[in-house]
């Protein structure tokens, strides 16, 4: 999987929260929600360097190119979440949580919802 710019992150999260199968017009749209207000030429760049990257397909459907989801978000997710843990933790889940919880990374309020969480791992 390759990984993909701030923009691309963007556009794609906006597809998957359209469902796929959406078209440039409706990418746009949803962007906006991400306080990103792009012309839709731009967007139609990132939605080529998506396509590159094996993330979309686009496909015609009447007047209109539609894309369709190769990466799901769960994957990209996993995907992202693992490279971030192994960048800064070494790919150590106890090194992170012992650094969320002694490091105050997280709002009083949620590192003690966290601990709850946690449970015995952080014992």
């Amino acid at each position: 999987m390759k990984p993909l710019t701030a923009s691309e992150e963007i556009v794609m999260k906006s597809i998957w929260e359209l469902g796929g199968n959406c078209t440039l017009s409706q990418i746009t749209r949803q962007a906006k929600e991400h306080e990103k207000v792009w012309e839709l030429q731009t967007v139609a760049t990132f939605l080529k360097h998506l396509e590159a990257k094996d993330y979309v397909r686009p496909y015609k459907a009447g007047r209109f190119l539609h894309y369709e989801i190769i990466v799901e978000e769960k994957t990209y997710k996993q995907y992202i979440f693992r490279k971030f843990l192994n960048f800064w933790w070494n790919g150590s889940m106890e090194n992170l949580i012992l650094d969320i919880t002694k490091n105050n990374l997280l709002p009083s309020k949620e590192t003690e919802l966290f601990k709850k969480t946690c449970g015995t791992f952080l014992s």
